[in-house]
C-alpha cells in the first residue's frame, strides 16, 4: 500500500494533505513528511486526512506524537476528517479529547478556532 502526502501553505498554517490508508506499512512515511516540517511550519499545523478512509493504532501512535510535539513547541495541530469511520475510530479511543477533529481545512484554518 502506498499513501500519498502534500505540503501547502495557506496563511500561517502548513497542511499536510494524505491520501491513502495508514497502517503500519504507511505510518512511516507519515512521520517522515512531520519530521521534514521546519519549526516555523509546525507552529499551526494542518493534517487534512479527507483522503484517508482507514487507519490504525500505528497511526493513531503518529497522530499523538505529532500533537505531542507541535503542542511542546506551542503550536497546534488540528485533524481534518469527514469519514465516519475514521470519524469513530477518533471517537472510540477518545483522542477527540485530545486532538482538534474539524470536518474541513476552512473550519481548521477558521479565526475562531484560535
Amino acid at each position: 500500500m502506498t499513501i500519498e502526502i502534500g505540503t501547502t501553505t495557506r496563511g500561517p498554517a502548513t497542511v499536510l494533505t494524505v491520501h491513502g490508508d495508514i497502517d503500519i506499512s504507511t505510518a512511516p512515511r507519515l512521520l517522515e513528511a512531520l519530521a521534514a516540517l521546519d519549526g516555523q511550519a509546525r507552529e499551526t499545523l494542518v493534517l487534512d486526512l479527507t483522503g484517508v478512509s482507514f487507519l490504525d493504532s500505528s497511526a493513531l501512535g503518529a497522530l499523538v506524537g505529532a500533537h505531542k510535539e507541535v503542542t511542546a513547541a506551542g503550536g497546534r495541530l488540528t485533524v481534518v476528517c469527514s469519514d465516519p469511520k475514521v470519524l469513530r475510530i477518533f471517537s472510540i479511543t477518545r483522542l477527540t479529547e485530545v486532538i482538534d477533529v474539524v470536518g474541513s481545512v476552512d473550519d481548521a484554518l477558521a479565526p475562531s478556532r484560535d
